[in-house]
């Protein structure tokens, strides 16, 4: 988790304390971040490499309320 939200950090900018829940399961996680900072996350962490891998990040189709 800790990797997870530097990553976070370093390719947006957003701060620590901005960034809710982190869920890990084995093949995903889920990442809560502030509603104006979703398309940012994604458009700068989509094909990140991240552990070696690279990255396919898109907003959850659940959380859409």
């Amino acid at each position: 988790r800790r990797e997870l939200l530097a990553a976070i950090e370093h390719e947006v900018g957003l701060d620590a304390r901005d960034v809710g829940r982190i869920e890990v399961a084995e093949r995903f996680c889920l990442v809560e971040v502030p509603a104006e900072a979703v398309d940012e996350v994604v458009d700068r962490l989509d094909g990140v490499r991240f552990r070696g891998r690279k990255t396919h990040v898109r907003h959850d189709r659940a959380a859409a309320v």
